[in-house]
C-alpha cells in the first residue's frame, strides 16, 4: 500500500473527504487531539493568556505565528509541537512544546510555560490550554 510521512511545522490542519470508489485513506497527525486544549480563563470569556499572574505576559513565553486563518489552524500548529520538547539537546536543537495558544484574528501566540491566568481587563482574544484530564 502507499504510504505518506508529512512534516509539516504547522501541523495538519485540513483534510478531505475521499470518496470510497477512489480509494480509503487513513489520516493520522503526531500531538495531542485539539479537543484537550480547553479555555484557561472562566467559560464565556474572552480574554488573552498570561503566566503566573495577570500581568505575567514576557515575550519569552510564547511565538507569535502571523497570518493564520483561523483558530483551527492554530490549534493544529499547537499539537503538532506538543511532546518532548528537546528533540535533540545533545546538538542544542531544543524547541520548546507547547502548553496552550492564545488567538485573535489572523495571530497565534503559541505558549511555551503554563498558562495559569488570563487578563480579565483586556477582551477579544482566545486563550486555550491544554488539559490533559479532559
Amino acid at each position: 500500500g502507499r504510504r505518506e510521512i508529512w512534516k509539516r511545522s504547522r501541523g495538519i490542519y485540513y483534510v478531505k473527504e475521499i470518496p470510497k470508489e477512489k480509494g480509503e485513506f487513513t489520516c493520522l497527525r503526531f500531538g495531542w487531539p485539539t479537543k484537550k486544549l480547553v479555555p484557561a480563563g472562566p467559560s464565556g470569556t474572552s480574554h488573552p493568556c498570561r503566566g503566573r499572574s495577570s500581568t505575567d505576559n514576557h515575550p519569552k513565553h510564547y511565538t507569535v505565528i502571523n497570518g493564520i486563518r483561523d483558530i483551527e489552524e492554530c490549534k493544529a500548529i499547537c499539537a503538532a509541537q506538543t511532546g518532548d520538547p528537546c528533540y535533540d539537546a545533545e546538538f542544542g536543537g531544543c524547541e520548546p512544546k507547547c502548553s496552550g495558544i492564545e488567538f485573535s484574528l489572523g495571530r497565534c501566540e503559541l505558549w511555551h510555560v503554563e498558562i495559569e491566568s488570563v487578563n480579565p481587563n483586556v477582551n477579544g482574544y482566545t486563550c486555550l490550554k491544554f488539559d490533559m484530564s479532559t
